[in-house]
């Protein structure tokens, strides 16, 4: 089933069969029944012969596919016999490998060629583009649902409408509110990273003037302060745009990343720690 599952463009030569050995595609079979495997086969009806098989695997040390996005997403494969494609065998493979894989995995991934038909159908299934790697599009779908009610303090998760969380006691966030949340993060990082950038330039501008023939322009400052302005206005803008990913994450899954949010908090302190120390020193 390995070789049905590469595409042929129309009018293009059939890949030879020893291309199933080659390791970049013998990874996706190689030593099936290790952790996480998981496949189905279509029978035909009568013969009971196989006709199509849909099938996943994670990836394992260096065996990483072509749709690799990480050690918990397992990448997804679909064969049909040639005389059987077009009749609903692929998408109930796929359908059922799905609902299958939603009990132990947050995401399922696949390359697909760009002309390939069954990138439609990889879509009405939910598959979006992540990626585009050799011309080949990356699709993942998200197989964990979208919480409906979220703790800010310890990151509980629910699929009902909660008022209280159950792990730490506070007050739950519907999930709607944690999107608006990631708006207004969203485009205070926009707004941060464009006027910060705007400053940057015009500072960078008057340094580089400083002391030139006719200029209006000049910088009192020596080695130190250029290099406190502009440490600032770097801690600044990496505030800015780990805003912009924090909300973008938010607005995207309902749910805050808390590395994120580490990260946006480390970068407030040192901006603290900086302005106490231009009090001191200047």
């Amino acid at each position: 089933m390995l070789y049905q599952s590469l595409y042929v463009e129309d009018g293009a030569a059939p890949f030879p069969l020893a291309v199933v050995h080659q390791a970049e595609l013998a990874l996706y079979v190689k030593d099936w029944g290790r952790r996480g495997d998981l496949g189905f086969i279509a029978l035909e009806i009568g013969s009971n012969l196989p006709i199509g098989a849909a099938w996943s695997r994670l990836a394992e040390g260096a065996d990483k596919g072509f749709a690799y996005v990480d050690d918990e997403t397992p990448e997804l494969a679909v064969a049909v016999l040639p005389e059987h494609r077009g009749k609903g065998v692929g998408t109930d493979l796929l359908k059922r490998l799905l609902a299958e894989a939603e009990r132990s995995f947050p995401a399922m991934s696949l390359s697909v060629s760009p002309n390939n038909p069954a990138r439609r159908l990889y879509e009405r299934l939910g598959f979006e583009t992540l990626d585009v790697r050799g011309g080949h599009p990356l699709m993942r779908k998200n197989l964990k649902p979208s919480p409906v009610s979220v703790c800010y303090k310890c990151d509980y998760e629910s699929d009902q409408v909660l008022t209280d969380c159950p792990e730490c006691g506070k007050r739950m966030r519907p999930a709607a509110q944690v999107k608006v949340l990631g708006w207004i993060l969203l485009l205070l990082g926009t707004f941060l990273v464009l006027f910060m950038g705007a400053i940057t330039f015009v500072v960078a501008s008057i340094i580089s003037r400083t002391g030139e023939p006719g200029s209006t322009q000049s910088f009192n400052g020596g080695p130190k302060e250029i290099l406190m302005i502009f440490g600032i206005f770097g801690l600044v803008l990496a505030f800015g745009f780990a805003s912009m990913v924090a909300g973008f994450w938010q607005v995207r899954d309902g749910r805050r990343s808390k590395h994120l949010v580490k990260i946006m908090v480390g970068i407030a302190v040192a901006l603290l720690v900086i302005a106490e120390l231009v009090q001191v020193l200047f």
